[in-house]
């Protein structure tokens, strides 16, 4: 009965007559609570009827917030292609992965869409491609990653087809999703949507095909970047339920790899933590900072505007790492392969 009367009284008041309404709460609802409730039963009952009813807006903020917030998301990912300057890099080709939403068990990678929608926009803004050289993915099962990048037999995929045939092509990837150890062979897989955690060695995609096959194509570079761990631990929990509580280190690539730079989010016995307050991940957070230039800057670059793998290794052994445990408590280092000296990304020219 009191809930009845509640919604009667909030909706004469919403449609504006707030006085009828607050002349009926006072006079009905109020003296029906007394009787038929008492003690801290009131107060939980009849705490958030009297706010929403007093102050609306308070209860729909954070509905309004979070749609706000992702309008702002979508404007920005409808503006990257209109914003795009004339590409002066026509042989250049990326890949962009976002795996945030994975099929039965598998907790979401929380902010991996975001991760990949700005990579992608600081790949067109600031260095120069054109969209239509970008193999922009979300959710990628193990079918559509292999067709991609080959597989262990030929590393032949479509970024092989796309790629300049003549040699004149540079190359970045950019990966956001699950990594997770094999615990028959002790390898680290990126892990498609519809693989099995517990399984990968049958249908998680090798991190070793992939360099392996990058590594083939005949290119001027390859860079490629990991927001993902590789221990079986994640921001939400355990990926594999048979390893538990255990800590695992599977093997990481080392190549050689004669043109290739590749920055991973952790150490392969360590989590990639999230950044809550960006919505992105630890590592992609502090990687955009350092390729806009931050990494140049201050006690970590020389300031030519030119951001190398060295500055961006010295601003995230600072700022990602120090971040991870101020946050989490954990330890978390990049896992960095390449030329130190090798320049990343040239910044514009101050003026």
């Amino acid at each position: 009965m009191i809930f009845h009367m509640e919604k009667f009284v909030s909706r004469n008041a919403t449609r504006g007559n707030s006085v009828i309404g607050r002349i009926l709460y006072q006079a009905l609802i109020i003296p029906f609570v007394v009787i038929m409730l008492s003690g801290d039963a009131l107060a939980v009952q009849h705490k958030s009827f009297l706010k929403c009813f007093n102050d609306p807006a308070a209860c729909e903020q954070p509905s309004l917030e979070a749609d706000r917030r992702e309008r702002e998301r979508e404007r920005n990912r409808a503006n990257i292609n209109k914003s795009a300057v004339k590409s002066d890099r026509p042989y250049d080709f990326a890949v962009i992965i976002g795996n945030q939403t994975y099929q039965g068990r598998i907790p979401e990678v929380e902010f991996a869409h975001n991760d990949a929608d700005a990579m992608k926009n600081l790949i067109i803004r600031r260095m120069g491609l054109s969209p239509d050289n970008i193999i922009d993915l979300r959710e990628v099962t193990s079918a559509k990653i292999e067709s991609v990048f080959g597989n262990h037999r030929t590393h032949e995929g479509k970024l092989w087809r796309d790629i300049d045939p003549e040699g004149r092509s540079n190359v970045t990837v950019f990966y956001s999703g699950h990594g997770v150890p094999g615990l028959k062979d002790q390898q680290s897989y990126l892990l498609p949507v519809d693989a099995d955690p517990e399984a990968p060695e049958m249908n998680g995609f090798p991190l070793k095909v992939m360099l392996e096959n990058l590594e083939k194509l005949n290119v001027r570079s390859v860079t490629v970047f990991i927001d993902a761990c590789f221990s079986g631990q994640t921001q939400k929990g355990y990926l594999i339920k048979s390893a538990s509580g255990m800590i695992l280190k599977p093997k990481m690539p080392e190549g050689p790899f004669t043109r290739m730079t590749v920055l991973a989010a952790a150490k392969s016995d360590q989590v990639a933590s999230w950044d809550e307050n960006s919505e992105h991940g630890l590592f992609t957070r502090h990687l955009l900072d350092a390729l806009y230039g931050a990494a140049d800057a201050g006690d970590t670059g020389n300031n030519d505007q030119k951001v190398t793998l060295n500055e961006v290794q010295s601003y995230l052994d600072k700022y990602m790492t120090s971040a991870a445990r101020k946050m989490y408590g954990r330890h978390q280092k990049a896992w960095i392969r390449g030329d130190g000296n090798r320049v990343l990304i040239e910044l514009e020219s101050k003026k």
